[in-house]
């Protein structure tokens, strides 16, 4: 099963975007669908992830990874708008300022910063 999904529009104030699971945020915030943020279904299943965003500045960023889907909702958002405060020091702390990924989850941070990125994904079950 393959999915061709582009996530528009997501706004980044931590430098980093998550492609995580619903579940992943289980401790989190309902801010889920919010403005920023966006949700794709997709069979539950472990994924190859095959990434890209245009940048302004150095045309695009790619790269691939593996996501664990258990809900069957795929999450496209900075952690930083679903995590709650008082769980965010543990989490940035745990993954050494995400540089190890939380497992079954996939980090973008190559986008150079904050602002607003169109995420552009093929997701493949593997």
């Amino acid at each position: 099963m393959t999915y061709h999904f582009v996530a528009r529009n997501i706004g980044v104030d931590s430098g980093t975007i998550f492609l995580a699971d619903k579940n992943f945020y289980g401790f989190g915030r309902k801010l889920i669908g919010k403005k920023y943020q966006k949700v794709f279904t997709v069979e539950p299943g472990n994924y190859k992830v095959q990434w890209k965003i245009k940048t302004l500045f150095d045309g695009y960023v790619d790269g691939v990874g593996e996501v664990n889907i258990t809900s069957g909702k795929l999450v496209v958002s900075d952690p930083c708008y679903i995590v709650p405060e008082d769980k965010w020091d543990k989490l940035l702390e745990d993954t050494n300022y995400f540089k190890n990924e939380p497992d079954g989850t996939i980090v973008l941070d190559k986008m150079g910063g904050d602002g607003i990125y169109n995420v552009e994904m093929v997701l493949e079950k593997i």
